[in-house]
């Protein structure tokens, strides 16, 4: 005995038609899982993070050494990043160079990037696009500490 055998013909065709809306909400999980909204999240952060950024700020959690000091005092309004959806290409004043990164989770918010340099050394920082500019904060030494990057300042 099937499920809308004893229904007569009008009937059994509406009790279709909820059963087949059942199984069509099941299968799209009213919107789609947790996991498929982070890897929207995520998604939609790496596409807002695309294109050019400029250094207009940072301050280092510790204090850097004088020479090290000096040298982030001479990039501020002049390091340029370009992230590009899986590297980032950095230009500066006597810098230049290429890391790759990966958002690792994000809110819609607030995001968790690591960058990896060459030896593939990790990097973690948590950023917030606010308008025009990247607010972040770095947790990886010797680079702890909190800095802006506006957006449009092409290399």
């Amino acid at each position: 005995m099937t499920l809308t055998s004893g229904l007569s013909g009008r009937r059994r065709a509406v009790a279709a038609g909820v059963l087949l809306a059942l199984i069509g909400l099941a299968g799209c999980g009213g919107g789609g899982s947790a996991q498929d909204q982070a890897a929207r999240n995520i998604a939609e952060a790496n596409n807002s993070l695309r294109g050019d950024w400029l250094l207009v700020d940072y301050r280092p959690e510790v204090a850097l050494e004088p020479v090290m000091a000096q040298l982030l005092a001479v990039q501020i309004g002049r390091l340029h990043v370009n992230f590009d959806g899986t590297a980032a290409a950095v230009q500066g004043v006597g810098v230049q160079t290429r890391r790759t990164y990966r958002i690792v989770e994000s809110d819609g918010h607030r995001s968790k990037i690591i960058l990896y340099d060459d030896t593939g050394m990790s990097y973690e920082v948590t950023a917030t696009q606010q308008g025009g500019q990247l607010i972040f904060q770095a947790f990886t030494a010797p680079w702890r500490g909190l800095g802006t990057l506006q957006r449009g300042a092409p290399m």
